[in-house]
């Protein structure tokens, strides 16, 4: 009996859908551990988040949309480790183009914010796009921030019209 109940279980996780990947990454949260931190088939793995690039252009605001109802949002980005990672993600299709996160100036503010709502600590933005005083991008209000592959080994981060169309990257807890 317990043979025909093991071998339904697997049957039903096989035609399921939802396989989970376990990549033995190491998060970098002290509660989670390698062996329990997975993402969904499609999510790659990293410091206890799970990313996945979605290809379909979009508006920024439908990527947004888009990234809630898969439970989460346009990637924020805290520091370079997680800049790195995201360009590693980024640049393995070789081609030359900009992908929405979620960073955005709001209306009423020339400030960065980040959809999740977490503080805007770190920036790759070029120089001369840097305000000096403030490290912001110096850009009109109401843009949001994508990143765009440069010569297929970097990116660059830069404010774009967020009725633009572009490929996305979405974030979430896992």
């Amino acid at each position: 009996m317990r043979i025909l109940l093991l071998f339904e279980l697997l049957i039903a996780i096989a035609f399921s859908g939802d396989v989970v990947v376990n990549c033995g990454l190491k998060s970098s949260s002290s509660d989670r551990h390698s062996e329990d931190f997975v993402c969904k088939n499609g999510w790659k793995p990293f410091e206890s988040h799970c990313y996945r690039l979605f290809y379909t252009p979009k508006s920024w605001s439908q990527a947004a949309d888009f990234c809630a109802l898969q439970g989460g949002h346009l990637t924020s980005i805290k520091d370079e480790k997680e800049n790195d990672f995201l360009k590693q993600l980024v640049t393995t299709t070789g081609q030359q183009i900009s992908h929405w996160i979620g960073g955005f100036t709001g209306v009423h503010s020339p400030d960065q914010r980040w959809t999740d709502g977490s503080e805007w600590q770190f920036s790759s933005f070029p120089m001369e796009m840097v305000n000096a005083t403030s490290g912001n991008a110096t850009m009109t209000s109401n843009r949001c921030t994508v990143v765009h592959v440069v010569l297929a080994t970097s990116i660059e981060w830069y404010n774009d019209h967020c009725g633009s169309e572009w490929p996305f990257i979405c974030k979430k807890n896992e």
